[in-house]
């Protein structure tokens, strides 16, 4: 007697557990062709939003969307709820890329701002020669080409192409002047300096003036010669 109740209690508790199984393997809720949208509420719920456009209804899920034309399904694009969690997941660390990314451009263009205003108030820029100016200027806007200088990129180009008119007044010498100069205050900036893109603004224009210098006393060397030549011979 004891034998056969065993065997029934480990047949109902094999059935009880096959029918688990086959609970838990049940596919979730899904919407079928033709189902009306009372059917499809009490399957999924009441949807997160819808649309209609003429005959056609959606309703919008966390798992997807449903399709209706005159009221019945006409199609579902329905995901697992895991593959939904997953793709939530998905969605918020891309929105939050995004929010750091956003934030990080903010900061940039206030930052680039605030470096314009500065070289806007900045008596000593605004006494270089154009050509350094325009190609500060030029930096700037790669740097920053989300900030508008085209204003300051058209007046250095115009005070550059006036700067090598024939008939300018500021001669060579006087450029070489201006030249030890701006090398002068530019080894200040440097000490001064707590930032590396400032530090490598600075090198780029010494850079720029050590190559413009040498040209320009090259330039001084054949005038230089000639006064030496027409001077009256010592007696």
């Amino acid at each position: 007697m004891n034998t056969k109740r065993n065997r029934r209690l480990l047949a109902t508790a094999a059935a009880l557990g096959l029918m688990a199984t086959v609970a838990c393997a049940a596919p979730p809720p899904s919407a079928n062709p033709g189902d009306t949208t009372d059917d499809v509420i009490a399957k999924l719920g009441k949807p997160q939003g819808s649309m209609t456009r003429g005959k056609l209804t959606t309703y919008y899920y966390d798992r997807g969307m449903v399709y209706f034309i005159d009221g019945r399904v006409q199609s579902a694009t329905l995901v697992t709820p895991e593959e939904a969690a997953r793709l939530r997941r998905e969605q918020d660390k891309a929105d939050e890329q995004r929010r750091v990314q956003l934030a990080a451009q903010q900061k940039a263009t206030a930052d680039g701002l605030e470096e314009r205003n500065e070289h806007h108030a900045d008596a000593t820029f605004q006494a270089r020669p154009a050509s350094e100016r325009q190609a500060y200027w030029q930096s700037f806007h790669k740097r920053h080409p989300d900030i508008d200088v085209s204003a300051e990129l058209d007046e250095t180009q115009a005070d550059a192409q006036k700067e090598q008119r024939p008939d300018n007044v500021n001669g060579p010498r006087s450029r070489v002047e201006a030249i030890h100069a701006r090398l002068a205050q530019l080894d200040a900036d440097y000490a001064e300096a707590r930032v590396n893109w400032k530090r490598e603004e600075i090198n780029a224009e010494r850079t720029k003036l050590l190559t413009e210098l040498a040209a320009a006393l090259q330039g001084e060397r054949p005038a230089d010669n000639v006064a030496s030549n027409n001077a009256a011979p010592k007696p």
